[in-house]
């Protein structure tokens, strides 16, 4: 039932399907096949069209070809090209490759074929053949035939396609020639070729590899820029750059490579331009070495400025003319002396610069120059602004290769000043021969040259202390003199040694030699050869006449002769006179130095006469007192006056001047001193009184007296001192505390004798136990070092201030070691120096009572 269902279903299906293709072949493919058709038409009609081309082109390809089989039979050729063969290819048909070719040849050609046949590839051959004398090249390509993919037939036929490459081989090996000629050109250039690839050197000669002590195989690949110095790296890239770019540059260029070793620079020139290889750009060049024409040129350059600077600097006018007389060059001083610049100068001939006269004068020595061929010196005046100038010229003519002339150098000399130099050394001449033939004093002009010869062989002998050869050898010293000559001698010299004329002196000069005379002329050549060209000596001479006379002879080397000795002039004058002068000064000084010795011996017993010669004890007081005069005795004195034992006075003067003046004005003082002293008067008051008392002495003796006069009174119930003091022009007193404090008690005075009625000061200082009173002259804070620098006020401050005082003192008294703290640091810092004025020092110390 089932079956019978679908029966009629299928039986619709099957007549749809049959209804389909029906319609499919009756309508659509009617319309494809035709469609096909002309398809296929088509391409058999572009097929046989390329067909056509091929076989065409297969006629026009210069090559032969064979068809050849297993065994090397050739069984047929393409026509057409029988001549390109080597034997007529009709003749080869039938027969073996092996045996119509030469042995070798055939065998190769066979041995090809069989590769093809069995490998299903190809193979090429190039071989040669000799014709007519001649050689000829061919190639021979072998393909295996082409047969059915879909048969199994095994391939026995080869085709074989022969060129001829004769002409092409020749090309070839001319080309290979031309490469081999170029590569040794290149190899052999000393100039350094290289090319340049993405910044590397892809080539490079050996000469551009020696060039920076590299090898080729070091260079190639290395990128470029690491050969060339810092300095020129940018400029060298920069032109890389651009010249790949296209852009225009500068083909040739200067720059500085480094060199491997050292890393020195060398100097090169650089020709460089693009080159296209395996379709890229590169750059292809050469360098060559110009280190040594760089320092050429660079030393030409520096002679050339040395030459300028030259030109320029010599003060003398120097200019270069041509031979129409135009000046080519002129220097600085040229341009100075003509008030004109180089630009108004040069092209110009004499006449547009000089006067007429000038100019014809010159143009004529100008001329002589040239036809002689001589250098010449030409004097002429010229006149400018006014004043007269001398010229001084020497024209030097210049020739070239042809001996023609090409110009003349010219060198101008002011000589203006020289002139009036020569004009005044001629003058002066006159001038000094007047003076040296009136002079009042002897003069003598003389020649050692000979002498100097002669010691110099002295010491080319080995001789070098002449003091003691000529000890040991004292004849050789009139020797010696011989080789003196006398040049010239002036009246003076002949009144000195009493002679009548030069002739009778210069005869008489050996009879004049005694033994005075030698040993001045041996210390005169010892002096010499230490090289003194000054030598001054007193010597008694003899005259010609026997009379002596003492002498006091200057011999002098002027300048510009101390090498040969050829001028020495010699003074001699008369001290004869003199010398009896000086003994009797001599005889009269000591007479005075006796006489002042004496007073001055009597100056100082008055002096220490007058000084106390203990010092007082006095209760709660030490003293110490010292007095030092100077070379000269002077004025310094000191003295105490005990009123009780309770009250002291203490005196220190000084007075002015020296020797036995002062003695007796300080007796004087001393005198008036203890004519007023009394225990009631006060210290301002007692000075008043000595200074009405000296005032008319001091005004006729133009003395005075520097006067400090101190009073010490002891009080029980303190058991302190009180200190009154008046000061008359000394050094005001000092007083160093116990606690080590010091002050100067501040009060002066003029000196006594000065004026009339002057009204002293006085001062009032409490003192206790442990402090200490310093009086002292000036001799003290004036003393003097011997760097000129005084002792000081401040000096002493300080230095009393820092004594080692102690109040338990147990060898010596406070007041002796402060005396000896003081003395012994002022001539400490006197030293050497001479004293020049007494110091006279007195020291009181309150001691401390149980």
């Amino acid at each position: 039932m089932e079956f019978m269902f679908w029966l009629p279903l299928l039986i619709i299906i099957v007549v749809i399907i049959w209804v389909i293709y029906f319609v499919l072949r009756l309508f659509v493919y009617p319309s494809q096949e035709r469609e096909e058709k002309a398809k296929r038409l088509q391409a058999e009609k572009q097929l046989y069209q390329i067909k056509s081309e091929l076989k065409t082109l297969f006629k026009m390809l210069p090559d032969m070809y064979f068809r050849i089989d297993a065994d090397g039979k050739i069984l047929d050729y393409k026509k057409g090209k029988e001549t390109d063969t080597h034997l007529m290819p009709t003749i080869l048909l039938g027969k073996r490759v092996q045996d119509v070719f030469p042995h070798d040849v055939g065998q190769k050609i066979y041995d090809g074929i069989q590769h093809v046949l069995k490998t299903n590839t190809s193979f090429n051959l190039s071989y040669s053949l000799s014709s007519d004398d001649k050689e000829k090249h061919y190639e021979a390509r072998m393909f295996p035939r082409s047969v059915d993919i879909l048969s199994a037939q095994q391939n026995n036929e080869a085709i074989v396609v022969v060129r001829n490459i004769t002409i092409h081989q020749d090309y070839q090996d001319s080309l290979a020639q031309s490469e081999e000629r170029y590569r040794t050109l290149i190899s052999n250039i000393q100039d350094g070729v290289f090319v340049i690839n993405n910044a590397r050197f892809e080539f490079v000669n050996d000469a551009f590899a020696n060039m920076f002590g590299y090898t080729t195989e070091e260079v190639i690949g290395m990128p470029f820029i690491r050969l060339i110095s810092p300095e020129d790296s940018d400029m060298v890239t920069n032109y890389h750059r651009r010249r790949l770019a296209g852009e225009d540059i500068p083909s040739n260029y200067e720059a500085r490579f480094l060199h491997k070793d050292d890393k020195t620079c060398v100097f090169v020139n650089i020709t460089a331009g693009v080159i296209i290889l395996d379709g890229e750009s590169s750059t292809i060049g050469t360098v060559k070495d110009i280190t040594e024409h760089k320092k050429m040129d660079d030393s030409i350059r520096n002679q050339n400025m040395l030459f300028e600077t030259l030109l320029q600097a010599i003060p003398n006018m120097v200019y270069y003319k041509d031979t129409e007389g135009r000046h080519i060059i002129v220097n600085r001083a040229a341009e100075k002396f003509m008030e004109s610049s180089q630009d108004e100068l040069i092209g110009k001939t004499s006449s547009g610069i000089l006067s007429a006269h000038e100019a014809e004068y010159d143009w004529k020595t100008d001329q002589q120059a040239m036809n002689t061929g001589q250098t010449i010196h030409v004097e002429n005046i010229h006149q400018k602004n006014g004043k007269t100038f001398y010229l001084d010229t020497l024209k030097v003519p210049i020739y070239n290769d042809e001996n023609k002339p090409i110009g003349l150098v010219c060198v101008t000399r002011d000589v203006t000043e020289l002139k009036k130099t020569e004009s005044a050394l001629h003058q002066n001449e006159e001038r000094y021969r007047s003076l040296f033939e009136n002079s009042p004093v002897s003069l003598w002009q003389e020649d050692f040259s000979m002498l100097k010869h002669h010691l110099d062989m002295l010491q080319a002998e080995g001789i070098t202390d002449f003091e003691t050869y000529f000890n040991e050898h004292p004849e050789q010293v009139l020797e010696c003199v011989k080789l003196i000559q006398i040049v010239d001698v002036n009246d003076a010299s002949l009144r000195l040694y009493e002679a009548n004329s030069k002739d009778e002196l210069l005869k008489g000069l050996a009879s004049m030699v005694n033994q005075d005379t030698i040993d001045t002329f041996h210390d005169e050549i010892i002096a010499l050869v230490n090289g003194d060209t000054f030598f001054r000596a007193d010597v008694i001479i003899p005259t010609l006449k026997g009379n002596k006379k003492h002498t006091n002879i200057s011999l002098f080397i002027p300048p510009g002769y101390e090498d040969t000795w050829e001028v020495v002039i010699v003074s001699s004058t008369d001290t004869t006179a003199q010398k009896k002068a000086e003994m009797e000064l001599r005889r009269y000084q000591k007479e005075l130095e006796d006489t002042y010795a004496h007073e001055i011996e009597i100056a100082r017993q008055i002096q220490i006469s007058l000084l106390p010669t203990t010092e007082p004890e006095i209760m709660g007081l030490e003293i110490a007192s010292h007095a030092q005069t100077a070379r000269q005795v002077g004025g310094d004195f000191y003295n105490y006056f005990v009123f009780d034992e309770k009250r002291l006075g203490i005196v220190v003067g000084d007075v002015s001047g020296k020797g036995i003046q002062a003695a007796l004005f300080m007796a004087l003082s001393v005198g008036s001193l203890s004519v007023n002293m009394h225990s009631q008067i006060s210290t301002s008051n007692l000075l008043s009184e000595l200074n009405n008392m000296l005032h008319s002495h001091a005004v006729r003796s133009k003395m005075n007296t520097a006067l400090n006069y101190v009073i010490l009174e002891h009080h029980d119930e303190t058991d302190t001192w009180h200190l009154q003091t008046s000061n008359a022009g000394l050094i005001p007193p000092l007083i160093r505390h116990a606690d080590g404090q010091v002050t100067w008690l501040e009060i002066g005075g003029l000196p006594l004798g000065i004026m009339e009625n002057i009204e002293y000061l006085s001062l009032q200082q409490t003192l206790h136990p442990g402090d200490i009173i310093i009086l002292s002259s000036d001799g003290v804070v004036e003393s003097m070092n011997e760097r000129g620098e005084l002792y000081g006020f401040e000096r002493l401050a300080q230095h009393v201030a820092h004594a080692p005082i102690s109040s338990q003192a147990q060898d010596e008294t406070t007041a002796h070691i402060m005396q000896k703290w003081i003395l012994e640091d002022v001539y400490n810092f006197v030293g050497t120096a001479e004293q020049h004025d007494d110091i006279t020092l007195v020291v009181i110390a309150v001691k401390f009572l149980d």
